[in-house]
């Protein structure tokens, strides 16, 4: 499947954090679009968990490093001016 957006002009959307899971089946459209957001010059943060599985807040709450990892990225991308 191919990650396809509803608009064609995808700048002026605010600054994004997009969270993929290693082990999701619409990972590769969630980076696809960080890479449309990122050409349309909207600052985009990508990350990957490698070992988390789709169901990624489910993931959070099974697996106690999954959860500090979110937080710790989501923290840090929300501490920044």
């Amino acid at each position: 499947m191919r990650y396809r957006a509803l608009t064609a002009d995808l700048s002026g959307l605010p600054a994004a954090t997009v969270i993929t899971a290693g082990l999701d089946p619409l990972r590769d459209e969630g980076e696809q679009y960080v890479r449309a957001m990122s050409a349309a010059g909207v600052d985009v943060r990508a990350y990957r968990l490698r070992g988390a599985i789709q169901l990624l807040w489910l993931a959070t709450k099974l697996a106690p490093a999954v959860q500090t990892e979110v937080l710790d990225l989501l923290r840090e991308r929300l501490g920044e001016d």
